[in-house]
């Protein structure tokens, strides 16, 4: 499209651009990293744990909450809206309905109480952990509904359906910034160019495999006390990614 078909208006003899894009480009979409969505999902939670007067709402219940709607995201990301938009918006009303005991949205890969009723045995939750009730406890419920309202509507849901999410960009940041803290002058120097080097290596093979190529081509015996102190690391850096 030419500039001069650009939507202008008219002031006084000459035409003037209101820096606005043709009609025909469409609207740009974004996709949300779901690590990022939980916690700002989160912050709304805590914040109602912190009104102490206003709020009847736990520190716990409301980290509960925050890693249960984690989960419904993790559980859509592989469906379509176009062609599972009903289950979609069915499965982001599990977290909340779940935990005030209405089960005709949970899925029995992760419920409980459709597991016990599948089997033909009744479930009762830990006595620390009970189910709340819509009545009871009416004010949770309506302070919960109206978060999960805002973050389970059309255009938020459709933005969390990928597979994406910037955990390994982040980790990588992570340990740059272990090798190569700010406050140390590096520059365009070797040492930044290897310890970045030592960082991208790190996160690829792990740190066991690392120090064992490095080790064996420098022609240093590897011992077993070694072997196994880098293989702890390894299983530490595993287990944190999960």
């Amino acid at each position: 499209m030419k500039k001069e078909d650009w939507p202008r208006t008219e002031k006084g003899n000459k035409k003037e651009c209101h820096g606005r894009l043709p009609p025909q480009v469409p609207e740009t979409s974004f996709l949300a990293d779901p690590t990022h969505r939980k916690k700002t999902v989160g912050k709304h939670f805590y914040s109602l744990a912190a009104l102490s007067k206003k709020s009847l709402v736990s520190t716990q219940l409301a980290s509960k909450m925050k890693c249960a709607y984690g989960y419904m995201l993790y559980d859509i990301r592989s469906l379509n809206w176009e062609d599972d938009a009903t289950t979609i918006k069915n499965m982001a009303k599990a977290p909340l309905e779940h935990r005030f005991g209405e089960h005709k949205y949970c899925s029995e890969k992760w419920c409980r109480v459709l597991q016990a009723k599948k089997e033909g045995k009744s479930y009762s939750p830990p006595a620390l952990d009970p189910f709340l009730c819509k009545k009871k406890d009416k004010q949770i419920y309506e302070q919960f509904k109206e978060i999960f309202d805002k973050f389970t509507s059309e255009k938020i849901l459709k933005e969390s359906l990928h597979w994406m999410n910037t955990q390994q960009n982040e980790a990588m940041n992570n340990v740059i910034a272990r090798l190569c803290p700010k406050n140390k002058h590096l520059s365009e120097t070797t040492t930044l160019l290897t310890r970045v080097c030592i960082a991208i290596t790190y996160s690829n093979i792990g740190i066991s495999k690392m120090y064992s190529l490095l080790l064996q081509r420098l022609g240093v015996p590897i011992t077993g006390h070694l072997k196994m102190c880098l293989e702890y690391l390894d299983q530490i850096r595993t287990r944190s990614a999960k």
